[in-house]
């Protein structure tokens, strides 16, 4: 009975000492829990960086919370520039000594990294040995740089960089000399080629607007062929030099990889079992972007197909576009060039040209020629037979007008205060017409005043003392007339 009153008490005892112990075991689970969850929340490069030198990597390295890994191999690489710019030998020592840290290597006795055991246990091995193979990757390193730098490998760059750019001075010589003949040649083929098309669709397929269309198609790539050059030119005239490699890598990063990556987006539906539903996706994004962005071009080029094939204006053509006239020099697929009667140069887009009411002077409907007419008021007073004389002799006297068909004056309106009287007249000179209006002007006022009478009526004031009516009959002759 009293030993297990003892036990009892013993027990107690025990359970009394220990009990402060086990919320400090819980605590201390539950702050290894919360730092693992903080570890795992930090981003990768905190714990491991690579040591980028000259565009190689060299060995990882691993960091902590307070010296995140990138920043750690950013100081080695700064270090590294630093001794290998120090001096042009290739005679570099490397060694590995015990420090406060880990191994410290240093070479021609600058310190640049330091091997930690954390390091060693990441690589899965001893940390002298590491320290070893680091301080090799570092001399290689800085042998390279000095060697890439050297005067013999600054000849070699520069007779690499030469060679470059003779090909590339060839490419353009050839490009430019040879760009357009090879483009007319193959619209002209094209051209052959559709003729016996042309006549079996009554002219509704043109050769001439399929040529200019394979011109336009073989200019495009031409150019193309011919950027793509320059950019490769560039990138290995900048890859020739040490100094200058960082650009030619990013050169080829940020253009070359992204073209490859959409050629392959756009290839890849072809490829016979995949998935091409994400991929066609994004190639109608890619076509609606680009449709969107060159709305006016494209209508501009369809609209200068077919002003090329409804053949309403041809070069030499004297027309009017809005209130735009002159005589047209080329017809380009995306604009219209009109010399004016200024003799300035006007681009008139062909999308403008085709929803635009477009007047054109030279060709002629039938073989009495164009229809010049001008408009003159002459007060009532005047006999009707006199004026319409007056105005045909007008006609008669002008050069450029045609005598058959005869002139022809037309009422146009009875107004407040004249008679407006409409002279009209046949010429074949539609390029002339702004001379053959004003010559036309001219010999209206100079047979009227001949005949002394007004073409302006002053404005009604009052009734006159007598009416404006016209005598009962006219003699029918005309001064000046033969």
């Amino acid at each position: 009975m009293d030993f297990r009153l003892t036990a009892l008490r013993v027990m107690a005892l025990l359970l009394l000492l220990s009990a402060p112990i086990f919320p400090a075991l819980a605590q201390q689970e539950d702050l290894s829990a919360s730092d693992a969850e903080a570890v795992d929340a930090l981003p990768d490069d905190t714990f491991v960086a690579p040591v980028i030198f000259e565009g190689e990597t060299l060995f990882l390295v691993r960091g902590s919370s307070a010296l995140p890994a990138d920043e750690r191999a950013d100081t080695i690489v700064e270090r590294l520039n630093q001794v290998a710019a120090s001096s042009e030998s290739l005679d570099v020592t490397g060694e590995v000594s015990l420090g406060e840290f880990g191994q410290n290597i240093t070479i021609d006795g600058t310190l640049v990294s330091i091997a930690t055991d954390a390091d060693a246990e990441f690589e899965q091995m001893e940390v002298d040995i590491l320290a070893g193979l680091q301080s090799d990757a570092i001399v290689a390193a800085i042998i390279s740089y000095r060697e890439e730098r050297s005067t013999s490998a600054l000849v070699d760059s520069a007779i690499s960089a030469l060679a470059w750019t003779a090909a590339f001075l060839v490419l353009s010589f050839l490009f430019f000399r040879y760009r357009l003949m090879l483009s007319n040649k193959l619209a002209d083929l094209t051209e052959r080629r559709f003729t016996q098309v042309e006549e079996a669709t009554h002219s509704i397929v043109q050769g001439k607007a399929v040529g200019a269309l394979v011109r336009l198609l073989a200019n495009l790539l031409q150019w193309i062929f011919y950027f793509v050059a320059l950019y490769y030119y560039l990138s290995f005239v900048l890859l020739a030099f040490a100094e200058t490699r960082s650009f030619a890598e990013l050169l080829l990063e940020y253009v070359s990889r992204p073209l490859i990556l959409i050629a392959l987006v756009f290839a890849y539906p072809f490829i016979p079992g995949s998935e091409p539903a994400a991929f066609q996706g994004l190639t109608i994004l890619a076509g609606l972007m680009i449709s969107l962005g060159s709305n006016t071009v494209v209508s501009n080029m369809m609209a200068g197909l077919f002003v090329i094939y409804r053949r309403s204006t041809n070069v030499g053509d004297r027309i009017r576009v809005g209130d735009k006239t002159g005589d047209v020099v080329e017809i380009k697929l995306m604009e219209t060039l009109i010399k004016s009667l200024k003799n300035e140069m006007i681009s008139i887009p062909n999308a403008q040209l085709l929803n635009s009411e477009v007047i054109n002077y030279s060709r002629q409907i039938d073989g009495r020629g164009l229809l010049v007419h001008t408009t003159v008021g002459i007060g009532y007073e005047e006999p009707p037979e006199k004026v319409k004389a007056m105005l045909i002799e007008a006609a008669r006297r002008t050069r450029g007008i045609r005598k058959n068909p005869e002139p022809f004056v037309l009422w146009t309106a009875l107004a407040d205060y004249a008679i407006n009287y409409q002279i009209n007249a046949f010429t074949g000179r539609g390029e002339a017409l702004p001379k053959i209006l004003s010559d036309l002007h001219e010999n209206i006022m100079t047979v009227f005043t001949e005949n002394g009478t007004q073409i302006m009526t002053p404005s009604y004031e009052a009734d006159p003392p007598e009416p404006k009516i016209p005598p009962l009959e006219w003699d029918g002759k005309l001064v000046g007339a033969e």
